[in-house]
């Protein structure tokens, strides 16, 4: 999404409204919402009853936000002004209940940018997670897809050593434990992230803040979006510099995202709307191909356009599924960059399907990439069954109170079991959906994100456990450079929560909390007993727990 500042006029909606002050948009939801639009400089969408979206679950709005934590903030300069700036966003997505199917207006628009080094990534996961899942939109998602490992019985648990489960025999899961299996391994996790698109330069303690991973006032994020801007090579630099400064504390990916081909290749003449032209499409391959290389290394992804499938009045293109397969059939392979399409603004996979039915098209894109305004979470089956990696590369929600909190770490969950292998927050910097300020102190929000971004690395995998344990509470597990357990308790009490390891092991466990009250809270170790541990979980909170790995 994308909206630029002079068009962020007074907008109604039958969920919230977004308004003009001092210049800028912002939105004001209506208090029974959890979801609240996204102003300042980020894309919007207005979501006009998507239809029962699931996204995110059911959650309490609970009493108040998190109050603010200190922690290392402002470790560096003022970050300049700079870059593109980019309009205020009205926020979408989620479960908004309302009527009528997806509004297809309102503005999505995307960042997309330079940088990333980083050779050709590889593609797809393999594996399907969560239950039969309705696709939603035009097309299924494809069959019934198990998610969870599966529950060991049978061999006589190992005594003796916290936290091990002992010798290669599966260790006994009783019917109420959660039961986990690190050797079923599921999709790679390439990483968390968001973007800098109208950030501007990053200022050293939004960096640190967003990157680095020494301390738990930093996020630790892998993923970084950055934008194509329009202007060419003299308005790159920006972006470069964001991505080698995110590289140089740990991010693992950068990819770039279009708005917009320049105005000369184009139907209209214009950045806003029209399509590309036909007769330019060898052009838009070689302008693409000019940043890739311009980034000299600083970016890793080129996307071909933000949000193909909605017509807005900021800077955009529209594409239609028939023209996203011939450009990639006859002309992505000249950018030289791993390839992704089509970042359609509501995961419409009618726009991708076309492309990956078609064996020559199909073989050059490397990544799906998707946004959740007004979609309905699915797994995405034949990019699975194509072997492409499957991102969600923009989605954000704008309240900092502990009910959005729940359903903010619902919604990250939920990708990850529809078999996705990265979630890409909207805006980084840029009030007010933002993870982070722009003196680098942490939003509520970006403790949600840490809880998954600092443990869970490029390069692990998701493993069997089964989604939801009890009603309200939802666990997920890692196999990487640490082993990871996820457990999200949605209700309003606290819940104890026994978990088995059945196979593999889960040694030294250390507990991380966000909940209310706390801000990725230490806990401390974890007694493992037996290949067993039973914990309390607190009410409305995300907890992680971190063990040693390979095993």
């Amino acid at each position: 999404m994308y909206i630029s500042v002079e068009r962020a006029g007074e907008r109604s909606t039958a969920h919230g409204r977004r308004i003009r002050r001092n210049g800028l948009g912002f939105c004001v939801g209506v208090a029974s919402l959890v979801l609240f639009g996204c102003g300042g400089s980020s894309p919007s969408h207005t979501d006009d009853g998507s239809g029962g979206s699931t996204l995110g679950g059911t959650t309490n709005n609970g009493a108040g936000g998190l109050t603010a934590g200190g922690g290392s903030s402002a470790l560096g300069g003022t970050s300049p002004a700079g870059g593109a700036s980019i309009g205020g966003a009205l926020g979408a997505g989620g479960a908004l209940s309302g009527s009528g199917g997806q509004q297809s207006s309102g503005g999505t628009t995307a960042s997309g940018g330079m940088s990333a080094s980083g050779g050709a990534p590889t593609s797809g996961g393999t594996n399907a997670s969560g239950g039969a899942v309705p696709s939603g939109g035009a097309n299924p998602s494809g069959g019934a897809l198990s998610s969870g490992g599966a529950e060991a019985s049978g061999g006589a648990p190992t005594s003796g050593g916290e936290s091990s489960s002992g010798g290669s025999a599966p260790i006994d899961c009783a019917p109420s434990d959660s039961c986990v299996d690190f050797t079923t391994v599921q999709q790679e996790i390439d990483g968390f992230g968001a973007a800098s698109v109208g950030n501007g330069l990053l200022s050293t303690a939004v960096l640190d803040a967003s990157f680095s991973n020494d301390t738990n006032q930093q996020m630790g994020l892998s993923v970084l979006r950055v934008e194509i801007v329009v202007g060419g090579e003299s308005d790159w630099e920006t972006e470069k510099s964001n991505a080698i400064n995110a590289k140089a504390r740990g991010v693992q990916t950068v990819m770039a995202t279009p708005w917009s081909p320049p105005a000369s290749m184009k139907t209209n003449g214009s950045t806003v709307s029209g399509e590309l032209r036909t007769d330019a499409y060898a052009d838009y391959a070689a302008y693409l191909k000019s940043f890739y290389d311009y980034m000299d290394g600083a970016v890793d992804i080129i996307s071909v356009q933000n949000e193909p499938n909605v017509r807005v009045d900021y800077i955009s293109t529209d594409w239609n599924a028939d023209q996203l397969l011939n450009f990639t059939r006859d002309y992505a392979q000249d950018i030289g960059a791993p390839f992704m399409m089509p970042e359609t603004f509501n995961f419409d996979t009618s726009y991708s399907d076309p492309t990956l039915n078609d064996p020559t098209a199909e073989s050059h894109v490397s990544y799906i990439g998707l946004h959740l305004y007004g979609a309905q979470m699915k797994t995405y089956s034949l990019a699975v069954e194509k072997n492409k990696k499957i991102w969600m590369t923009e989605y954000f929600y704008n309240g900092e109170d502990i009910g959005t909190l729940m359903q903010m770490a619902k919604n990250i969950m939920d990708c990850l079991d529809h078999e996705m292998n990265a979630y890409v927050w909207w805006f980084l910097a840029v009030p007010d959906c933002n993870l982070v300020t722009d003196s680098g102190a942490l939003q509520n929000k970006a403790y949600i994100m840490a809880q998954f971004s600092k443990f869970i690395r490029p390069g692990s995998h998701r493993v069997g456990v089964a989604f939801e344990a009890q009603s309200g509470v939802y666990v997920q597990a890692f196999d990487g450079p640490k082993h990871v357990i996820v457990a999200l308790n949605q209700n309003n009490s606290s819940k104890t929560q026994t978990f088995t390891i059945s196979r593999g092991t889960f040694a030294n466990a250390h507990q991380y909390t966000t909940s209310n009250s706390k801000k990725l809270s230490d806990e401390g170790a974890v007694n493992v007993t037996n290949g067993s541990f039973t914990v309390t979980l607190d009410a409305q909170s995300l907890t992680t727990f971190v063990a040693d790995g390979s095993g």
